[in-house]
């Protein structure tokens, strides 16, 4: 993470020196690092309580001459038995002429994996290698949703107020999610990543009208997951908030839904079996693809590990698959 002090530079995220020790994504073997400052001089010995986790406190001991001495240590934490997918807590604790104690908070993970891989194929079938980390000794289950079609509109705008119409600095379409849809994913994919584009999305609600959420980060790109998605028509406003120089800025808005394994992907091996903090790979297949975008979602583990696995077959631009849901230009959002 940036400090705020270019002189100073940047640091792990689990490094800043805070009194309590988080770590919520532990694949492997992990070091964090602390500064201790005596304020009564003396020698304190580390003890830790964390059951199912293996901790090694380097120094074990730290001798202070004098009151305001800094002293820095460095913890080694390992998943030994502790369950994935959960938070487990315990505390370090230094005994010397006073007893002081951090509180420890370890969450092991199935897998550490990118949050997406994007790949390409001429026709229809293919395949592409994804790497990933392994958190766990016992095999890790790999669950596919899609590949489904992505439909996709290109829009160019120019930042300014949010407002739910089509106009300079915003664009209105609209989705249909169809019936039996298990999950659907709205979003702006930002072309460049110097820009901030806003979100909102106006979904059906069930009483006949529409209920509006607004996904507004400073990331560049948005994107909203519904699970088991309502049928029915949708409404994106994606609204561009600013550029780096308050010029245009161009993006995708996109839209795909899912009924599950579309059995037109696989992974091999699955499960993955590599030991705890181990660097690995996976093959993706690819088949019966028609031209355009398709996008899919595997979920690692019982834990809610996930990636996307996004496909384009043919020249980038290509028109949306047939099967994809409609998106297109709307005058109004009913009732807003």
């Amino acid at each position: 993470m940036d400090t705020g002090a270019p002189q100073a530079g940047s640091i792990a995220a689990r490094d800043l020196n805070l009194p309590s020790i988080a770590l919520g994504s532990l694949v492997g073997e992990v070091q964090v690092k602390r500064q201790l400052t005596a304020l009564v001089p003396g020698t304190y010995r580390s003890e830790v309580s964390m059951p199912g986790f293996n901790v090694q406190v380097e120094p074990k001991a730290l001798n202070f001459t004098k009151a305001g001495q800094t002293r820095e240590v460095t913890l080694t934490i390992s998943n030994a038995g502790a369950p994935t997918g959960k938070f487990s807590t315990g505390t370090l604790t230094w005994k010397g002429p006073r007893t002081v104690s951090s509180p420890l908070a370890v969450r092991p993970v199935d897998a550490q994996i990118a949050p997406s891989f994007s790949f390409s194929s001429t026709a229809g079938n293919g395949s592409g290698t994804m790497e990933l980390v392994s958190g766990s000794d016992n095999p890790i289950t790999v669950g596919v949703e899609g590949l489904a079609p992505l439909s996709q509109t290109a829009i160019t705008k120019t930042p300014g107020g949010f407002e739910p119409v089509n106009n300079e600095h915003n664009a209105l379409l609209q989705v249909a999610v169809p019936e039996g849809a298990s999950f659907a994913r709205m979003g702006i994919q930002a072309q460049s990543e110097d820009v901030d584009w806003d979100m909102v999305v106006y979904a059906p609600n069930g009483s006949g009208g529409l209920t509006a959420t607004q996904v507004a980060t400073a990331a560049a790109s948005e994107f909203l997951d519904l699970e088991s998605p309502r049928a029915g028509t949708y409404y994106i406003v994606a609204n561009l908030y600013s550029t780096p120089d308050n010029g245009p800025a161009s993006a995708s808005v996109q839209s795909a839904a899912f009924t599950g394994d579309a059995g037109n992907l696989t992974v091999e091996p699955n499960p993955i079996v590599a030991r705890n903090g181990t660097a690995t790979s996976a093959t993706l297949s690819w088949t019966g693809l028609t031209a355009g975008a398709h996008v899919a979602r595997l979920s690692l583990g019982e834990n809610g590990i996930r990636t996307w696995v996004n496909v384009q077959v043919g020249a980038p631009g290509a028109a949306a698959p047939a099967a994809g849901p409609s998106i297109s230009l709307a005058q109004a959002v009913p009732a807003a």
